[in-house]
Order: C-alpha cells, then sequence, then structure tokens
C-alpha cells in the first residue's frame, strides 16, 4: 500500500517523476487523437468518450476582464467586490484546475479502493489563497495581459486530504512546500476534477479512479 512507503526523504518525488510526466505526456496524446475522432464523427461528449480542459476563449476572457473593470470601479466596499470576482471566474471547468495531487491524499483514495469519500479531499490553492489573489486584483487596476496571467498562474490548484487543507494557513508558502507535500504532478488539461456546476469538483470511479491507479503503479516500480 502506498500509505506504508517511506516518503520521509525531501524529495520522494523527484525520483518518480519522469515516469509521472511521461504518463501524463501519453495520456495527453491518446486524449487529443480522441477528440479528433469525436469531431470528425461529430460525437458529443459523454462518459465514453474523454474530456480536454482548455483556457477559455479570448472573447469569455475578455468578457471577464470588462466585468473585472466594472467591479473595481464600483461603488461596492472590498468584501463585497471580492465575492464578485470569486463568481465571475468560479463555476468554470477550467477554474480551480488541478495540477496535482499530495501523496498522502493518494494514498488515501487507494486506501478507499479508489472511490471518492466526502469530507476527506479538498483543492488547495496551495501556492496563494483566493482571496489573496482577488485582494490583489483590486489594489490597481491591471491590465488585461497583467491582470489574466495574474490570475491563470494563481488560480491551480492541488489536491490534499482534509487535514493537510487546514493547515494551509500555518504553513511557510516557499518552493520547499511541494518537496514536503510530495505534490504528485497531473496535465489539468487531462479534464479530470473539473469544477462542479454548484461545489467541489467531479469525480468518478471510471476516469478520476481510473487515473489515479495508473499514478498510483509508478510508485510500486523499483
Amino acid at each position: 500500500m502506498l500509505k506504508d512507503l517511506d516518503t520521509r526523504t525531501l524529495g520522494f518525488i523527484n525520483s518518480y517523476i519522469t515516469k509521472i510526466n511521461d504518463l501524463n505526456n501519453d495520456h495527453y496524446k491518446s486524449l487529443t487523437q480522441t477528440e479528433g475522432l469525436n469531431k470528425r464523427f461529430n460525437r458529443k461528449w459523454d462518459k465514453k468518450y474523454p474530456l480536454i480542459n482548455k483556457e477559455p476563449s479570448i472573447s469569455k476572457k475578455k468578457e471577464i476582464y470588462k466585468f473585472y473593470l466594472k467591479i473595481f470601479n464600483s461603488s461596492f466596499d472590498k468584501t463585497k467586490k471580492e465575492v464578485l470576482l470569486s463568481t465571475a471566474f468560479g463555476y468554470e471547468m477550467w477554474s480551480w484546475r488541478v495540477v496535482g495531487i499530495s501523496f498522502k491524499a493518494l494514498a488515501e483514495f487507494e486506501n478507499n479502493k479508489f472511490k471518492y469519500v466526502t469530507r476527506k479531499f479538498n483543492r488547495d490553492h496551495f501556492d496563494q489563497p483566493r482571496n489573496i489573489t482577488f485582494k490583489k486584483m483590486l489594489e490597481n487596476i491591471m491590465d488585461y495581459d497583467e491582470w489574466w496571467n495574474f490570475f491563470w498562474e494563481n488560480d491551480q490548484t492541488v489536491i490534499l486530504t482534509l487535514d493537510q487543507h487546514s493547515r494551509v494557513d500555518n504553513r511557510k508558502k516557499n518552493q520547499l512546500d511541494r518537496l514536503a507535500y510530495n505534490i504528485v504532478p497531473i496535465d489539468w488539461r487531462l479534464g479530470y476534477f473539473v469544477a462542479n456546476p454548484r461545489l467541489g469538483f467531479r469525480y468518478t470511479l471510471g476516469r478520476e479512479g481510473e487515473y489515479l491507479k495508473r499514478l498510483s503503479r509508478i510508485f510500486y516500480d523499483k
């Protein structure tokens, strides 16, 4: 079991990183080929066909940017402005994109036979809390490119166990965090763990569960 492996060495994940990246890259190539077939035969996505996640279109970005300018220049107080920004960026498949999972969370999924268990996992804006991102957006008006790049860089998330997530405010944010938390990289374009229409992220045993199984097998290879 993954939970029994010794992960105390700083940088434990690094010895597996090539195989992890190969898995993600090969999987993405496979998905792009399938997407091409779906378009060719005019098939709509459903549970049978993979899903590729993408950045929003330029028109969508500019639409949100106009909304950002209106919010910034409004007479609302800062708290309301932050809530409005959060809503504008939320509830989209590309928002809160998952770029990794802690080894502890992966081991927890394995322990549960890769079934999703409520109140066990959280997506965490690991590099910068989401409220800080919006606070900084409201300090000064950003031009379009600066605004989008700033948001996109800081909107990425990692899946942590609930107890890891609860310690977020107590940790010192630096590059060593990803090593200490043993973050296993995930290519967000694969379309796993995308945002639900209301709360949380999508998870099915047949898609996300199968992907996590493939990730976990890497750590059993010598």
